[in-house]
């Protein structure tokens, strides 16, 4: 909650998955909408939308007045498909910041687990 956070709003309120929730995706851009229009966020996040669902989170975004800010998703030099799959450049399209989940693809990257082998 806010009042555990001591802060008034959050800058992204995110949702974590394209899953099918009780009354749809419709219900929940609803919802983030009314938090957005009380001043609880500055704007809505998504988290492993691929581009059609980006699209679509876009366009609903847009008809609440929302601004859609980000898309988490697992990225790295080791996971490449979201920029294989379009949703890097569907993001970029729709000045939705792509967010890195794993950019070390869970330790595989650092270089400490490169010295330590």
């Amino acid at each position: 909650s806010l009042a555990r956070l001591g802060v008034g709003c959050v800058d992204i309120y995110s949702i974590h998955a394209p899953v099918p929730y009780v009354g749809g995706q419709q219900a929940i851009f609803s919802a983030l909408a009314e938090a957005y229009a009380l001043g609880l966020c500055r704007g809505v996040g998504v988290c492993n939308f691929g581009a059609k669902q980006l699209r679509e989170a876009h366009a609903m975004c847009r008809a609440f007045g929302v601004p859609l800010l980000t898309n988490q998703m697992r990225f790295s030099l080791f996971n490449l498909e979201r920029e294989l799959d379009g949703t890097l450049e569907t993001c970029l399209e729709l000045g939705v910041v792509p967010v890195a989940q794993s950019p070390l693809a869970g330790g595989i990257a650092s270089t400490r687990l490169v010295r330590a082998s």
